[in-house]
């Protein structure tokens, strides 16, 4: 007589097993990664994206999961008329220059966003009246082509990332100017040092400018004579953005949002993390979409979270 076999659902196993170790004493599992490690101590053989799959659905797992690092980006391919948006900055160099009785310590740079037109000021300090100095120089200069702008975009806070035009110009430059500068050093006597690169800087800036630019296809020279300048994006989108966007959240689904440090407990004025306070909200919130309207750039969506729904 043949022995009674019983077949269990490998999906409904990996729920009952997973259920058992995540909620049982320690079950301290933050991630995935240790869960399936427990899995295979206790002797199954479940597959890692399979047990991802069921944390990311659990309450616990939701609640202290970390959110995801926000990071201010600007894309400025919108920008087609020249002299409308110019970004500065300062670029310091590791060799002084003595010109008579000046010592020059740093350069101010400017670019223009539409057109990638590139200009430079030596400076022999970062004294605020000399830099205002240095730019009215610029700016009334008949021998180049950048006038006042509309927007003059400087870098007052460095973890704002959207002055990513003046930081590549900096970086560009500064491998020209420098790559020269060493190259003569290494035919000097030991202890010289080279102080060529305020003597070359407005060369090179002039050569850039002459150049050929990737993303507008042309010199900027060329571009400051235009009326508009067509530019492309640094970087090609991996997803379809803007008006062109599928819109994920359906009518119905519950969401949950992100909490500030301190909210759940009720301590408020801080911005410190607290370790017992969860990173989003304990209750998911029903989603109603009242309008969506379109537009170039981005889609809107007007939402009320007012009901409340249990996990």
């Amino acid at each position: 007589m043949s022995q009674p076999q019983i077949v269990i659902d490998p999906d409904e196993e990996l729920r009952i097993v997973c259920r058992l170790l995540f909620y049982n004493i320690p079950g301290f599992h933050p991630n995935a990664k240790k869960l399936h490690k427990a899995c295979q101590e206790e002797g199954y053989s479940f597959r890692l994206q399979d047990i991802t799959k069921w944390v990311k659905y659990q309450y616990s797992y939701q609640i202290y999961r970390q959110p995801l690092p926000c990071k201010a980006e600007a894309s400025f391919s919108k920008i087609k008329i020249p002299n409308k948006v110019h970004q500065c900055d300062i670029l310091l160099h590791t060799h002084n220059d003595q010109d008579g009785r000046r010592v020059f310590v740093c350069s101010l740079l400017v670019i223009d966003v539409a057109t990638r037109y590139k200009e430079g000021r030596s400076l022999t300090s970062r004294n605020s009246l000399e830099i205002w100095i240095a730019i009215k120089e610029i700016y009334e200069d008949p021998s180049n082509s950048l006038t006042w702008p509309t927007l003059l975009m400087t870098d007052s806070n460095a973890s704002f990332e959207s002055l990513a035009l003046i930081k590549a110009f900096k970086k560009n430059l500064a491998k020209l100017i420098y790559n020269v500068q060493y190259a003569i050093e290494g035919r000097l006597a030991k202890g010289e040092r080279s102080r060529l690169w305020n003597k070359i800087l407005k060369k090179y800036i002039d050569f850039m400018n002459n150049s050929k630019t990737r993303l507008i296809g042309m010199s900027p020279a060329r571009a400051m004579t235009l009326e508009e300048v067509e530019s492309k994006p640094s970087s090609k989108a991996k997803r379809a953005i803007g008006r062109h966007e599928e819109i994920k959240l359906k009518k119905g689904i519950a969401v949950r949002y992100l909490l500030k440090s301190g909210k759940l407990e009720g301590i408020t004025g801080t911005e410190q993390l607290i370790c017992t306070g969860p990173c989003v909200s304990i209750r998911s919130k029903e989603l109603l979409l009242e309008g969506i309207h379109h537009n170039q750039s981005y889609t809107i969506l007007r939402m009320n979270l007012s009901n409340l729904l249990p996990i």
